[in-house]
């Protein structure tokens, strides 16, 4: 089977594979990814769709930086501004909202019931 042509993403992307399996990162198609969808503004499952527009200058820059601070150390959350704990994802300093059946009330509304 002959290999496929290198181009211009498909080298970005293995140069970003690379880099992040020098600092350990076990999985480095789930950090691309989430670095993609950040670069992008798009949701994670819609990168690998759009893969090609990291041709684009501005789009290779902005994505080799974020890869960058990744290696510098940077946590992946700040790199790409978002966290996620199971199924939702929210900005960090956000809080997860919750629904109302399950939502606990907070501290400061239980001391003022109490007075």
């Amino acid at each position: 089977m002959p290999n496929q042509p290198t181009t211009l993403a498909n080298g970005r992307l293995e140069w970003a594979a690379d880099v992040l399996r020098t600092i350990g990162v076990a999985n480095p198609s789930r950090e691309i990814r989430e670095i993609m969808a950040s670069v992008l503004a798009v949701p994670r499952d819609e990168v690998w769709g759009l893969r090609d527009r990291i041709e684009h200058a501005r789009i290779s820059e902005a994505f080799a930086v974020a890869v960058e601070r990744r290696r510098d150390g940077e946590p992946l959350e700040y790199v790409t501004g978002r966290c996620g704990f199971r199924h939702k994802s929210t900005r960090p300093g956000r809080p997860l909202r919750q629904s109302k059946a399950g939502s606990r009330p907070s501290i400061s509304s239980a001391q003022n019931r109490s007075n």
